[in-house]
């Protein structure tokens, strides 16, 4: 009775153990099969890892491109948005001061659309409160009496004193007011050098005096220029 017990048993235990198995395939050991033959849950747990780290690793190089992308995009939007708000700042900002804006001004000037150049006066010298210039004369400098114009006169003393107000100051300065006394006719001269004198400086006109030769010093005409300044805002 107890010999048919005991081979019940390990019948039993058979049994139960019948999925376990111990093999040895190169440096891997697989156990608890359900049946010979099969993978053990080891092996199936490795490979589910396997497979979720595969598709993690996918999923992150996909975030990590879009990402990319999107970091492009945002920077270039940005790089575009600082570039027109630079644009529109430079815009509204005076750039320099009066001084630099006119000598700026000048330069891009066509000489045929400059008035200085258009009757062909020169500056010959200039600084802060003097400037003297001169307009080397032509047929077409002569009134219908074969002397200087006296607008020519007039334009000569009024540029070269503005010059002698503007030179090395932040402003600029527009005419307000010039009288202008004609002493003597201007002719058998081949030139006429306006010589202009600040002889006021304040806080928002200047006056200066400038007076007209011909190429023999004589004086032609004596002018009293007023200058308003003009100041960056």
């Amino acid at each position: 009775m107890k010999e048919l017990m005991i081979a019940e048993r390990l019948s039993s235990i058979k049994q139960n153990f019948d999925g376990i198995l111990l093999t040895s395939s190169g440096t891997e050991w697989d156990f608890m099969t359900q049946s010979p033959g099969q993978s053990g849950v080891f092996s199936s747990l490795i490979s589910k890892l396997q497979d979720i780290g595969a598709s993690g690793y996918e999923l992150m190089l996909t975030l990590g491109i879009i990402g990319l992308v999107f970091s492009i995009i945002f920077t270039a939007v940005s790089l575009l948005l600082t570039s027109n708000a630079q644009k529109k700042e430079e815009k509204k900002k005076p750039s320099g001061s009066f001084s630099e804006v006119w000598d700026k001004r000048g330069q891009e000037t066509d000489a045929a659309n400059d008035f200085r150049k258009k009757i062909e006066m020169e500056i010959t010298e200039a600084r802060p409160g003097y400037a003297v210039g001169e307009i080397v004369l032509k047929p077409w400098h002569m009134n219908i009496l074969g002397i200087v114009h006296g607008g020519v006169l007039y334009s000569l003393a009024d540029t070269v004193g503005g010059t002698a107000a503007m030179t090395g100051r932040d402003y600029a300065v527009p005419t307000v007011d010039g009288t202008i006394h004609y002493l003597k006719a201007g002719k058998n001269t081949s030139k006429i050098i306006a010589r202009a004198q600040e002889i006021q400086n304040g806080y928002a006109f200047s006056v200066c005096e400038c007076k007209i030769y011909d190429d023999k010093e004589t004086l032609l005409a004596s002018a009293t220029m007023t200058y308003y300044h003009l100041r960056k805002r």
